[in-house]
């Protein structure tokens, strides 16, 4: 029972922190869409581009809404493809859309692994965290991307870092809250929050790191596919 009342209360939170995620944005919409009605020529094409940002950003904090609902709903994901780590890092690079590819450094090769989840679960997983180090590290420093893991271990750990100014203590307590945001910068807030709950579902985890003097890493574990033993 008390678990049951645990998921209601996350719920209800979770959607009264939706609605107001979402007000905020169709307030502004309607705000450029009112005034571009009262304007003419470049001005009024100014705000009715104002608009289509708007619109572009609320559907973009709708997608991630709809992932995390769906991750933390324990609705089965079954893609039918398979989580070749090496396939999940690159096509998590591809979606950050990152137009200067040469800003990632990457290991001279993958892994001969794959990981125990849905291939778009995993993407996502590391492509949030790609997209965090690209809008919080410098943008004339290079993003790391590297790969830990052995024949045998149960476990894989991809490891994202940075060279930006990093987080406080206080920072990194808070950064996987839903809608928690460092900065006003763009930015649903809700993208390492879907990483924690993929992690999660998977029997991973990930854990960050900002040391004093700047920088940030996220190592993200996950579970790799064991070959099936045949009995003699």
């Amino acid at each position: 029972m008390a678990r049951i009342q645990q998921t209601i209360i996350r719920e209800q939170r979770f959607t009264n922190d939706a609605a107001h995620e979402l007000r905020t944005p169709l307030t502004a919409i309607k705000t450029h869409l009112q005034v571009a009605r009262r304007l003419e020529g470049s001005a009024a094409m100014e705000s009715l581009s104002h608009a289509e940002e708007g619109v572009g950003r609320l559907n973009s904090t709708l997608d991630q809404l709809l992932t995390l609902a769906r991750v933390e709903g324990r609705i089965r994901f079954d893609d039918g493809e398979a989580s070749h780590v090496a396939e999940v890092a690159e096509n998590a690079i591809a979606d950050t859309h990152e137009p200067h590819l040469e800003r990632f450094v990457l290991p001279p090769r993958w892994p001969e692994a794959t990981l125990a989840m849905p291939r778009e679960l995993a993407v996502t997983a590391l492509r949030n965290l790609l997209d965090n180090a690209l809008q919080h590290g410098s943008s004339d420093m290079p993003i790391t991307l590297e790969v830990q893991w052995e024949p045998g271990e149960s476990f894989l750990t991809f490891i994202v870092s940075d060279q930006g100014p990093g987080v406080d203590e206080a920072t990194l307590k808070q950064i996987t809250q839903r809608f928690w945001r460092a900065s006003k910068q763009q930015g649903s807030g809700l993208g390492l929050a879907i990483v924690t709950a993929i992690a999660e579902r998977f029997g991973g985890e990930v854990t960050f790191i900002s040391p004093a003097e700047g920088g940030f890493t996220a190592r993200l574990v996950m579970p790799v596919t064991m070959p099936k033993t045949t009995k003699p």
